[in-house]
């Protein structure tokens, strides 16, 4: 069976492939943007007040975005 050529369905594969792909560059580039302000030491006040860092998940300084 073919679609007509009226018919969304190529289109709408094709949209959210689109779509996908666009939310991938704008998470890989916020990963690599957060990780160039962990490596500048913009994370280090989390460590300030807390008496356990291993609880700071990834708001510990130490942690990094795996791209």
């Amino acid at each position: 069976m073919s679609q007509a050529a009226g018919e969304p369905g190529n289109g709408l594969n094709l949209a959210c492939a689109g779509a996908i792909f666009i939310l991938l560059l704008v998470l890989l580039t916020f990963m690599h943007r957060d990780n160039k302000k962990r490596d500048r030491g913009e994370y280090d006040h989390f460590l300030e007040n807390t008496t356990t860092p291993e609880l700071l998940g990834n708001n510990h300084p130490a942690f990094r975005w795996r791209t």
